[in-house]
């Protein structure tokens, strides 16, 4: 699925802050740091957006969240198998 620069904002806002790392590191799930401007990339803190409702073609923030992209990977129940940490 493809997502405007809004809908890219509005999943990264869901991002946890870590603190004493600087304003522009951030973490996913996973407790691993991202990026913003690494957005799709598959760099050191590269991120993508996760589904939890893979199969849909709507946008809806619910489901999403920033998560890094080696931990883009599935658990059984749809939750982001964290590898990267």
């Amino acid at each position: 699925m493809e997502y405007t620069e809004d809908q890219i904002q509005q999943v990264w806002n869901k991002a946890r802050s870590k603190p004493n790392s600087g304003d522009a590191t951030f973490g996913d799930i996973c407790q691993v740091e991202i990026k913003f401007l690494q957005y799709d990339k598959e760099t050191e803190f590269g991120w993508k957006i996760f589904s939890s409702r893979p199969n849909t073609t709507e946008f809806n923030i619910h489901f999403l969240q920033p998560v890094h992209w080696q931990n883009c990977e599935r658990n059984f129940d749809n939750t982001p198998k964290c590898l990267e940490s």
